[in-house]
């Protein structure tokens, strides 16, 4: 079953603090998939800090 996520917080480098509709959360370190030039501008502290989860797509932009 998958799980809703709530929102999305970028901690540290790349670390994402994702909470479920369950009221859950999960730390992510999305470091193992940043992989290919798509992935490139995530590796930017500085950008990597404005993910944030899309309730509309139910995806993280």
């Amino acid at each position: 079953m998958l799980h809703e996520i709530r929102s999305t917080y970028p901690v540290g480098c790349h670390h994402l603090i994702q909470e479920f509709e369950t009221g859950e959360y999960l730390v992510v370190d999305i470091r193992p998939f940043l992989k290919g030039p798509g992935f490139e501008p995530l590796k930017d502290p500085n950008f990597f800090r404005q993910v944030k989860a899309d309730p509309e797509t139910r995806t993280m932009i």
